[in-house]
């Protein structure tokens, strides 16, 4: 999975580092503790507010970018940004919160 970015990634995200995981090959637990991390991002997400979740879930398990996600929605394009990067800093927030 990747988290994408019509502008390219200004910094390290979050999310592209912990779910670049899914991407290479792993075996025994790495393969399930990357599963048990996905689901607790899938869990956090359903903590944000629906337009956030939504635009948060296409970017990073659809794999949509903000164009993609600018036509589904119809949100705006800076709309779309403004909310991917608020969805990115709370789950950051909360998964911090959660490993402790």
């Amino acid at each position: 999975l990747k988290i994408s970015n019509s502008q390219g990634p200004k910094y390290p995200r979050f999310c592209d580092s912990l779910l670049s995981a899914a991407d290479r090959p792993v075996s025994g637990n790495d393969a399930t503790e990357t599963r048990e991390t996905l689901n607790v991002v899938r869990r956090l997400a359903a903590t944000l507010g629906e337009t956030q979740r939504k635009v948060f879930m296409m970017a990073t398990f659809g794999e949509c970018d903000n164009d993609e996600i600018v036509r589904a929605t119809g949100l705006s394009e800076s709309n779309v940004r403004q909310l991917l990067s608020r969805a990115r800093k709370r789950i950051k927030e909360l998964y911090q919160s959660y490993e402790r």
